[in-house]
């Protein structure tokens, strides 16, 4: 049945993914961060005026309230917010639609690297389970994984470059699969074709997230490693593939170098430690924090817009066969040569979520599960190794086959369990919890000063509107809700707007204003408020005052 249908199942499976992902992504989590309202309006920017927030024509690194976001996202953004208007659910649209390509492209994936690393001619002999079972497991587990789901709803670049990950490593493994020197010596299109887009995605990576700055070249050394020893590929194959690497990343080598494409690396430890020594110490306590149970079980990680809930990275029937696979492949490999067969899956799994890892344990907040979403692809692949690890025993013990099916099937029930429940509490609980995280408040109050400023719908016109910054970055949401082009910001379109750390008292002696005060105008007799903002958790926000004329 699976060989007969992978691929209808594989749709199956990505829709459902698809479906999950956008169920509400305009709604939960409530609000808008500062991050997703820069990216929807320098995405939009660029598609209508070329320029960013800040006139640059076609920028490579985008500066964003101090720091400088890596491109792509922002460039696939603007083909979106250009399309179809500049609004929240629009601007995470794309990136649910990355997150479901991610689904569909880890079951090629993990199909062709089984197949490569475990040998055709074994999985042929297989009446059952099939290669194409493992394959379709892995996709359903990304469907299910709560850590890729959040992530995959909300304006973060890691989600998409997960997927550029995903989709580089399956062009890479199939245009590697039983290369030769007879075959590098004579034209491929369709070989040549598939190395192209493997080396472009693995390029794109490095324009779409801080964190592929390392994680794609450490990749890169270890698949130039397997393709030599393991795929038996060519060298000419791979220094070609290397040259046009170097090719497509000539843009950000010379931002790097002339530009602010390294800004990120002065914020690690390396930068901010002093001492070798120190440095490896905490580097190694990173790491750990980052494999403890507290966060990859129970979901602590450094905000709420990184998730926060119970089994929100891994759920429990995962970490559980990632465990039971290796205990019975430890024990086992010395005795059953079948075993072994794992040997080159397990180290690669191990060296992928290690250096997935990394870039949240060089930074100085742990854990990180946004940093380190990328080592998601080696624990999906240590779980189906470990699934893999199951099934070899039941064929060494030569146990019923119906026995591991009702173990399969089982466990399935009991992740969806699992995951049913996060999801239950993430469209509740942490819909609610996390409102302030998400800045939520904002847009509804930036259409009530807009109403202001314009004397709409029945609103006195006001010369002036001041705005506390005590919750960050209002100016952004100012441009991204007046849908300002940047053009007209720096013309002086804000013209009427002052944005201070905090509204004070003495704000309200101006006259004719609209004056919006926050949590620490503790001077200001807030029971005087035209208005209130309250954020979806029910807690008050925004204060609005109108001055007399």
């Amino acid at each position: 049945m699976f060989k007969r249908h992978f691929y209808f199942l594989l749709i199956i499976i990505t829709l459902m993914a698809l479906a999950l992902r956008i169920y509400q992504i305009g709604q939960v989590p409530h609000g808008m961060t500062w991050d997703e309202a820069a990216i929807g309006y320098n995405g939009w920017s660029i598609m209508t005026t070329h320029r960013d927030e800040w006139l640059h024509l076609m920028p490579i690194s985008f500066k964003s309230f101090g720091d400088y976001k890596a491109p792509l996202a922002i460039y696939l953004n603007g083909l979106f917010t250009g399309l179809f208007g500049l609004k929240l659910w629009i601007v995470r649209l794309p990136f649910v639609i990355a997150g479901a390509f991610a689904v569909f492209g880890i079951g090629l994936m993990i199909r062709q690297l089984l197949l490569i690393l475990i040998g055709r001619k074994w999985w042929q002999e297989q009446k059952s389970p099939s290669i194409e079972s493992f394959a379709l497991l892995a996709s359903f587990s990304l469907t299910i994984s709560p850590w890729h789901f959040h992530f995959s709803r909300l304006g973060f670049e890691s989600g998409l470059a997960l997927t550029e990950i995903i989709w580089a490593l399956y062009f890479f493994f199939v245009a590697n699969a039983d290369l030769s020197l007879k075959q590098c010596q004579r034209k491929n299109q369709k070989k040549i074709m598939l190395y192209f887009f493997s080396w472009l995605l693995f390029a794109l990576s490095l324009y779409t997230y801080h964190s592929t700055k390392l994680f794609t070249p450490l990749l890169i050394i270890a698949l130039v490693f397997v393709g030599w020893r393991w795929l038996k590929i060519a060298a000419c194959w791979l220094f070609w593939g290397g040259v046009s690497f170097l090719i497509f990343l000539l843009p950000l080598i010379y931002d790097a170098i002339y530009g602010h494409g390294l800004e990120r690396a002065g914020v690690t430890l390396f930068s901010k430690v002093p001492g070798l020594g120190n440095q490896l110490r905490l580097l190694l306590t990173n790491l750990m924090i980052q494999l403890s149970p507290q966060f990859l079980l129970l979901g602590k990680t450094d905000t709420l817009r990184h998730g926060g809930l119970p089994f929100s990275v891994l759920l429990p029937g995962t970490l559980l066969i990632i465990l039971i696979g290796l205990v019975l492949w430890l024990y086992a490999r010395s005795h059953w040569s079948l075993m072994k067969k794992l040997d080159k899956l397990y180290l690669f799994s191990f060296y992928l979520v290690f250096i997935g890892l990394l870039p949240a344990a060089i930074g100085l907040i742990v854990p990180h599960a946004n940093r380190a979403l990328l080592a998601l692809i080696g624990f999906i692949l240590l779980l189906i190794i470990g699934w893999l690890s199951i099934s070899f025993w039941f064929k060494l013990k030569k146990w019923p086959t119906r026995w591991l099916k009702f173990i399969v099937i089982s466990w399935l029930f009991l992740q969806l369990g699992f995951f049913s429940i996060d999801v239950y509490q993430y469209f509740t609980v942490f819909a609610k919890n996390s409102a302030p995280a998400f800045n939520d408040g904002y847009r509804q109050m930036m259409t009530e000063a807009i109403k202001y400023e314009k004397g709409l719908a029945g609103y006195p016109e006001v010369k002036k509107i001041v705005i506390t910054s005590e919750y960050g970055q209002p100016y952004i949401y100012a441009l991204f809700m007046r849908r300002t082009s940047p053009i007209a910001y720096h013309g002086g379109s804000l013209i009427k707007y002052d944005f201070p750390d905090v509204v004070h008292a003495d704000k309200l002696s101006e006259k004719n204003a609209l004056v919006v005060a926050g949590k620490k105008a503790d001077l200001i007799d807030k029971t005087r408020a035209a208005k209130v903002i309250y954020n979806s958790a029910g807690q008050p926000v925004f204060w609005l005052f109108v001055t007399k004329k």
